[in-house]
């Protein structure tokens, strides 16, 4: 039996119609800081991402959300494509893509007030995101720790092999490593399948430092 087709509508739709609650705010930002950090971890970025790149997808009363030329599932769609690539100055890029997130939060924001809602105290972390010095901006994960979200791509230590490193299985603690996707001097970023939130994780692991 074939699945029902979802719908997507873009973010600045739903902002256009203010119809979307406190709630529905809150996972929407969480969901696009996770697709935004995920992205930069596999070495994509993309600045100028605004809310009609942003799409909300419902499915069985869940709302899922992909963005255009970013998510694994939008790649080679969409008006974006030619803003994302692949990051020759890391800083530059990971200070234009928290500014962009930082509008984002900001427009949520701004719908909720005038449609007479309550929106989330995001005030300081918007601040944070849209700092004229870019030097100053958070990263991703900083600025979804200002809002009281955790990304979802979380950085762990690596521990020595005998206690812990990813093993024949390809487990590490409860994600199953898929791919390793990326290795420097610091680290290594696997593609990995979070079994809580049921999706694939960009997993990043620090290696040992002295």
């Amino acid at each position: 039996m074939a699945e029902p087709a979802t719908t997507a509508i873009s973010l600045a739709a739903h902002l256009r119609s203010s119809g979307l609650d406190r709630n529905a705010v809150v996972r929407i930002a969480g969901q696009i800081g996770d697709e935004v950090a995920a992205a930069y971890a596999m070495g994509r970025a993309c600045g100028t991402l605004t809310s009609s790149d942003v799409l909300i997808h419902k499915e069985q009363g869940r709302l899922r959300v992909t963005l255009l030329g970013l998510s694994k599932d939008t790649q080679g769609v969409g008006p974006r494509l030619a803003d994302v690539r692949t990051r020759a100055n890391a800083a530059q890029d990971e200070a234009a893509d928290v500014f962009a997130f930082g509008t984002l939060l900001r427009e949520m924001c701004v719908s909720m007030k005038e449609s007479g809602q309550a929106a989330p105290d995001w005030d300081a972390a918007i601040a944070a995101c849209l700092d004229a010095d870019p030097a100053r901006r958070p990263s991703i994960a900083g600025a979804m720790q200002k809002i009281g979200l955790v990304v979802s791509e979380p950085t762990l230590a690596v521990v020595p092999p005998q206690t812990g490193a990813p093993g024949p299985a390809g487990k590490w603690g409860p994600f199953q490593l898929l791919q390793r996707i990326g290795k420097g001097a610091f680290g290594e970023v696997y593609r990995a399948w979070d079994p809580l939130l049921e999706r694939e994780v960009a997993l990043k692991l620090l290696l040992p430092r002295d």
